[in-house]
């Protein structure tokens, strides 16, 4: 329908954040602005100076927040761009730098709390108020280091009690949104004898919580929390996925992910994988495409660099991912047939494909922005 250039390809401190979708804008970082489109036309509505980021921007009401790789944190008005309330974790936190990547969690707004990590205190999830920007509470996790700040917080109710899900580096914890106390807490012990990396945002099933982990410079796991009395027990752990960066999804007790290879291997062999599908309850592997980001409908090419995974989001019990193609692909429990598959001008890296309205929005490594329609045509 539309292709705008954003101006930003893909780099350390920028280029991974995807686009909110909400009232028919799309909003989105790009080349040190916060982009606001016409989601029919591409149409640049406004946009804001922001540095640059991987996280994506939250929409809430008449507010967007988004938060730079460096640690600033905007409030800004979702009509116009304006800032409404800014912070500086740097500067008014006191908080130490994010290491190579910087910070790259999304912001989440919980009732009036608008939640992000950043290095403050050794290594904190910090609570502001949503409207003013004053901090309500800080929960602080030591044994940070520069890979804690890339998974993101999510909300689940466990057991009747509502909580907040935080991969905070070594370990995961459950907090209370209320005033960031501890509910429970699960170190994850250390390989290597170094703290890995936490980027994937953990799944929640029930009362369990399905998230990754990657020693440095070897291959990472999969392991199954579940949350008995309040309690963490480990419940499964499967080394045959290992996400680096992409995140699981459920669905209908089925946990689809992307298996990377670890760190030592070259960029273009990191970022291809199998795509497997796990049985929640035990950890089984039920099925795996090899070769993924094929279309399935000709023999796997020999050399797997040319067949780069894509992230993926599922609706309508289908995947849709785009790497070196776009891929739709029916999927369940049983198995999966691939229903459509195309190669598009640009390729896919680390924005999260995104579906609204009967539209894909899909961000290139390049910086484009495209908008196809995946409405049937009648």
């Amino acid at each position: 329908m539309w292709t705008v250039d954003l101006g930003t390809a893909a780099t350390d401190r920028d280029g991974a954040s995807t686009v909110a979708i909400a009232l028919g804008r799309v909003y989105m970082m790009g080349a040190g602005h916060v982009y606001c489109l016409e989601a029919s036309s591409g149409k640049t509505i406004w946009k804001s100076p922001f540095p640059p980021s991987h996280a994506t921007p939250t929409v809430d009401r008449d507010r967007v927040y988004v938060y730079g790789s460096d640690g600033r944190l905007d409030c800004l008005n979702a009509e116009t761009g304006k800032t409404v309330w800014s912070k500086d974790m740097q500067r008014d936190l006191g908080a130490g730098k994010a290491g190579q990547y910087g910070y790259a969690a999304s912001p989440l707004v919980l009732g009036d709390l608008l939640l992000v990590s950043a290095r403050v205190d050794g290594g904190a999830l910090i609570a502001f108020d949503k409207r003013t920007g004053e901090i309500k509470w800080k929960a602080r996790h030591a044994g940070h280091h520069q890979y804690a700040f890339w998974s993101s917080p999510v909300v689940a109710s466990i057991e009747g009690v509502r909580q907040i899900i935080w991969l905070a580096g070594p370990s995961i914890v459950g907090l209370n949104p209320t005033d960031g106390t501890t509910l429970w807490k699960y170190e994850i012990p250390p390989e290597n004898e170094k703290p890995g990396c936490a980027a994937a945002t953990p799944v929640v099933s029930g009362n369990r919580i399905v998230t990754q982990y990657h020693p440095p410079h070897a291959r990472g796991y999969t392991f199954c929390l579940e949350i008995k009395d309040g309690k963490p027990k480990v419940l499964w752990k499967n080394r045959t996925l290992a996400n680096w960066y992409f995140s699981c999804v459920g669905d209908k007790g089925c946990l689809y992910g992307i298996d990377q290879k670890p760190r030592n291997f070259n960029r273009d062999e990191r970022d291809i994988g199998n795509f497997h599908c796990h049985d929640i309850a035990t950890g089984k592997l039920l099925w795996s495409i090899h070769g993924f980001g094929q279309s399935g409908k000709r023999p796997v090419r020999k050399t797997r660099k040319l067949n780069p995974a894509g992230t993926f989001v599922i609706a309508d019990g289908k995947i849709i991912s785009w790497g070196h193609e776009l891929v739709v692909d029916e999927i369940s429990a049983k198995g999966h047939n691939v229903l459509s598959a195309a190669e598009l001008p640009k390729r896919g890296f680390r924005a999260l494909p995104v579906l609204a309205g009967g539209r894909l929005y899909l961000r290139a490594a390049s910086g484009q922005l495209m908008c196809l329609d995946l409405q049937e045509k009648k």
